[in-house]
């Protein structure tokens, strides 16, 4: 069984949608400020994890969303929950193995690549 983790205080606060943003620039802004976030989330887990798969993102389609999880250590599994968005969970992430995230990583980098190798 995975422990799941809340993301930790001196990475500082997760980025806020605020109810006034209705334009594009607005949004934008916002998307990169999760993006520089997760990137801090996952230089904390290489810093302070241990495995070739820590600083790894994982994701699950969840409700109109994804749930989003950056490894930490693989033995035993323990992940850190990123509440980017909805701050959507995955009702099933504490019983994931260390097969099943290597798994869900592998293959998303094979979707990453196809989709790559087939832009050029």
């Amino acid at each position: 069984m995975g422990q799941i983790y809340s993301t930790p205080k001196e990475i500082g606060d997760v980025p806020e949608l605020g109810l006034d943003v209705c334009d594009k620039k607005s949004i934008d802004a916002y998307f990169k400020k999760e993006e520089e976030y997760l990137k801090k989330v996952q230089e904390w887990c290489k810093k302070h994890g241990s495995g070739k798969y820590a600083g790894e993102v994982i994701t699950f389609p969840v409700g109109d969303g994804k749930a989003v999880y950056v490894v930490w250590k693989l033995k035993p599994v323990s992940l850190i929950h990123v509440p980017l968005g909805d701050a959507w969970q995955f009702q099933y992430a504490h019983r994931l193995t260390a097969a099943d995230v290597k798994k869900e990583i592998e293959g998303a980098r094979a979707l990453a690549a196809l989709f790559t190798k087939n832009r050029k």
